[in-house]
């Protein structure tokens, strides 16, 4: 059973290169979460796994930050060209200000490089369909976390940079997947919105991009 992946939406109102950025990064994203299911999570039939679901289904329930180690990984294979770092100590004044989940600095066709900071969290997917105005809020929390990451050390970037928040949400129940699957959460807020799917379980990726910031 592979995991299939679904773009339900991806702004037209994104630059061309963070649009292409995500949707590259994204769906190499699904082809990590293949890799690990079929390599780590392929149990025996008599296995199943959690709620009595195939046991592929497992990968689901990853921890935020191997989510963000995979994205990484697909990031890396889509644009080796680039550079990352994950899971790194910020310091204001030599005292922590935290640890910040995902930098790319991000190779463009024209020799010229952009800096994308990720602020990662991990959900569960429910039946809710939120509002925009409840979107904006959860997106500005995660968005000032990262700002002051990158307000402590903007010093050591060159070239623009954004700020990208995500969200991997567990699907955990096929009710859930099939409404996600009809485009029924579908919100004016989000800059993107990706689905990975088997056809009982699955995992909506999404979130917004700001910048540039200063």
């Amino acid at each position: 059973m592979n995991i299939q992946t679904k773009q339900i939406i991806l702004k037209d109102s994104l630059s061309e290169p963070v649009k292409m950025f995500l949707s590259i990064s994204l769906n190499g994203f699904g082809n990590e979460l293949n890799f690990v299911a079929n390599q780590m999570y392929n149990y025996p039939d008599a296995k199943k796994g959690i709620d009595n679901k195939e046991s592929i289904n497992d990968v689901f329930a990853l921890i935020e930050r191997s989510y963000v180690g995979l994205f990484n990984n697909a990031i890396i294979r889509g644009f080796p060209n680039s550079a990352t770092l994950q899971e790194f100590s910020v310091y204001n004044k030599n005292k922590s200000s935290g640890r910040a989940d995902l930098l790319v600095t991000h190779a463009l066709a024209n020799n010229e490089f952009i800096n994308l900071l990720f602020e990662a969290k991990v959900g569960v997917a429910t039946v809710n369909d939120y509002s925009a105005d409840y979107r904006k809020i959860y997106y500005e929390k995660l968005y000032n976390q990262a700002y002051k990451y990158f307000l402590v050390e903007k010093e050591f970037y060159t070239g623009e940079s954004y700020i990208i928040t995500i969200s991997f949400d567990w699907i955990r129940h096929d009710y859930i997947l099939t409404e996600i699957l009809k485009d029924r959460f579908i919100d004016t807020v989000s800059d993107f919105f990706f689905v990975y799917y088997t056809n009982e379980a699955g995992l909506s990726v999404y979130g917004n991009l700001s910048g540039p910031v200063h």
